[in-house]
């Protein structure tokens, strides 16, 4: 399919799988085989259907396209991965999107996926979104934008929800507090808007 369609990018429908369980859960799943041609409306139609992650495994990618995008790792044990990832969509001139079930993620007792998150996993979070809203702004995402700051503080609000503990000792940090202040105004109007006040 690479060979034939020479994408920039190449997305495919791939499961998390906890054994203990015996649970299968869609972690991104494509109905049909689709092009974009356009980051800013691939971004929306992931987010659109909630089914948008900024897991590297997700992707193939071209190495021009790695190059050209300057996409980099940040320097982080957590959400390293999400400034890459939205690095080569914003670059991306050909995404193709491919139904075929790819990739099972394996969901295993005391996994990072699978166990409690300290205060600095939670405040990652956070600043893995604030790093992304660059190449928001750099891209030009009209469409996506605003789903994708809905996206990421609410992925940042369920953290925080199911590590309590964690969340208590994070507002109760310097660090916290400097991230939160330098986007006061971002943050107030989502928060707004979950009390429906737009």
């Amino acid at each position: 399919l690479i060979k034939k369609e020479k994408p920039d990018l190449l997305c495919f429908s791939s499961i998390m799988y906890n054994k203990g369980e015996s649970k299968k859960t869609d972690k991104v799943s494509f109905d049909e085989q689709m092009f974009f041609s356009n980051p800013d409306k691939f971004l929306h139609h992931r987010l659109s259907n909630n089914n948008y992650t900024a897991a590297v495994w997700t992707y193939i990618f071209s190495k021009e396209l790695l190059i050209n995008s300057n996409a980099k790792f940040t320097n982080r044990k957590a959400h390293e991965d999400h400034f890459f990832t939205l690095s080569l969509i914003s670059h991306s001139k050909k995404i193709l999107c491919n139904p075929n079930l790819l990739y099972i993620q394996n969901i295993t007792p005391g996994s990072l996926t699978n166990s409690t998150k300290n205060k600095m996993y939670l405040l990652s979070r956070l600043e893995a979104f604030i790093e992304s809203l660059s190449i928001l702004k750099e891209g030009n995402f009209i469409l996506s934008k605003n789903l994708y700051i809905t996206w990421s503080l609410d992925a940042f609000l369920k953290l925080c929800k199911d590590n309590k503990i964690s969340f208590f000792q994070l507002i109760t940090s310097f660090s916290f507090y400097m991230v939160f202040i330098k986007n006061i105004k971002l943050i107030s109007v989502y928060i707004m808007s979950k009390f429906n006040f737009f």
